[in-house]
């Protein structure tokens, strides 16, 4: 793995989340504020993994908050996300330095990285990275939320149900000797739900889907997500994530918000008719 310490520059800032550092800060302060105050992390156990979605914060940003408010963040966050430009390897591990936006500079945890990259099927990759949103959308909730906290970036483009057990559990079997070592990690998936459907379809459609992840069955959700259609754009990531997860002792996911951008942007003229739905969840 390359030692560069070459920055990845914000490319969703100003399009996705506001440009302006203090117009960010309190947007997303405001968001993680949701969360009832008997329902936040206090010194408790490091969260073991959870998702949230990636969209413009007009739209999945209160549900986003939320999620990331309720949980207390490990020192390292890996990052798991779909890729959406098709470009880089199948499961890519960014091997550059730290990650830009509008709030500074997000280290990224080489230690871990290149321990992922030496795992079976991971690769260390730029391409699949430098100009995909949905690791990035999520970084202001990180650097408000748990600013001392570095990641590490993945991206999965491509992956059977084969490829994506091996790579979970080899996953989890690594962040058990990392904790183990005293060394703790929150996995983190960046997923919007499904597409461009109406608002009750999709509603139908995500509900399959979220009892897979509920029951913590990842090649059910592989399974339903394909046989009905569903336009989960994370489905490969949380698949592979709810692996490690099991593989960590994890018996359940929690679903700690749902809503489709016909209902969270009506104020912005959104509509019924052709949706996208976003969901928060724990992974217990």
């Amino acid at each position: 793995m390359s030692h560069t310490s070459d920055i990845r520059r914000s490319v969703a800032a100003g399009r996705f989340y506001p440009g302006v550092p203090e117009v960010l800060r309190s947007l997303v302060a405001g968001f993680l504020a949701q969360v009832p105050e008997s329902e936040r992390p206090g010194e408790g156990r490091f969260a073991l993994a959870l998702m949230a979605p990636h969209a413009g914060y007009v739209f999945s940003g209160a549900i986003a908050g939320q999620t990331i408010g309720r949980v207390r963040l490990a020192p390292v966050v890996l990052l798991v996300a779909p890729n959406h430009t098709g470009r880089g390897a199948a499961f890519s591990v960014w091997d550059g330095g730290a990650w830009e936006t509008p709030l500074g500079l997000m280290p990224v945890d080489r230690s871990l990285a290149e321990a992922v990259c030496a795992l079976p099927g991971f690769s260390p990759d730029r391409e699949a990275h430098v100009a995909d949103h949905a690791i990035e959308v999520l970084l202001p909730f990180l650097q408000v939320h748990s600013p001392s906290s570095a990641i590490v970036p993945v991206c999965i483009g491509a992956g059977s149900p084969r490829d994506l057990r091996t790579a979970g559990e080899a996953l989890g079997a690594l962040i058990a000797e990392k904790r183990a070592a005293g060394s703790a990690v929150t996995m983190l998936v960046s997923s919007d739900m499904n597409h461009f459907l109406p608002h009750q379809v999709s509603v139908r459609r995500d509900a399959l889907a979220l009892e897979r992840i509920k029951g913590l069955d990842p090649d059910g959700l592989y399974r339903v997500v394909r046989e009905n259609a569903i336009t989960m754009c994370g489905m490969l990531p949380m698949t592979m994530v709810m692996h490690a997860a099991k593989t960590l002792g994890a018996t359940q996911g929690r679903v700690i918000a749902y809503a489709t951008s016909g209902e969270t942007g009506k104020a912005y003229g959104a509509g019924m008719e052709s949706v996208v739905g976003y969901a928060g969840i724990v992974i217990e």
